[in-house]
């Protein structure tokens, strides 16, 4: 179940989500045309990217789901892939944050670049293997080390005077999020970074 994503048709919205127990990711896209149903299956997420990739990049795809196995017609082809259950996804369950900010896509991407390096990969002592994320005085501190160098960046964040909290964010999360949120993009306009921030999640949008 792992190696498929959920997808799911709800309010005219597609959303895709693909997570592996440790990070979740979770995008949302306007139906080219109004549906009628809403609903969810899941399919094989490498399957349907490489059908993806084969296409046109314009061509207009469309699906059906019924019976454990998922229809996608795209001009005159016809592909059918196996689904599995979508109760059975094990989708991270939805948290409320202790605190909330706003930080531009620059800025935070400056600072993960400036500490990153210093991460450990395989070190026994976990609390090395991430990034320490501090939030005090209202400003957002990043600091990783791996016992023969450390890294530290700083920048002030819009939070209330009194707001604190301090985790560890893992080493996977932080090259996740490089890898999706903080890519560079065409788009010269500055792009905002919602986070909330939990002791035991971090979620950003």
């Amino acid at each position: 179940i792992l190696g498929h994503v959920l997808i799911r048709v709800q309010n005219q919205r597609l959303s895709l989500i693909a997570t592996d127990q440790e990070i979740e990711l979770f995008a949302t896209a306007a139906l080219k045309e109004p549906v009628g149903v809403e609903g969810e299956t899941t399919v094989s997420i490498r399957k349907l990217l490489d059908i993806c990739v084969a296409l046109p990049e314009a061509q207009i795809l469309s699906f059906s789901a019924e019976a454990g196995r998922c229809v996608i017609c795209a001009g005159r082809s016809r592909l059918t892939l196996s689904t599995l259950a979508a109760a059975e996804f094990p989708a991270l369950t939805e948290h409320v944050g202790e605190l909330h900010f706003s930080i531009s896509k620059t800025k935070l991407r400056t600072l993960i670049a400036q500490t990153e390096f210093a991460m450990a990969e395989r070190d026994v002592r976990a609390y090395l293997n991430g990034m320490l994320w501090e939030i005090k005085a209202q400003t957002l501190y990043q600091v990783a080390a791996d016992g023969h160098r450390l890294a530290f960046a700083f920048a002030a964040i819009d939070v209330e005077p009194g707001q604190a909290i301090r985790v560890l964010v893992p080493r996977k999360a932080i090259v996740g999020l490089q890898r999706t949120l903080l890519q560079r993009s065409e788009d010269p306009a500055e792009e905002l970074i919602r986070i909330s921030l939990g002791t035991q999640h971090i979620q950003l949008e």
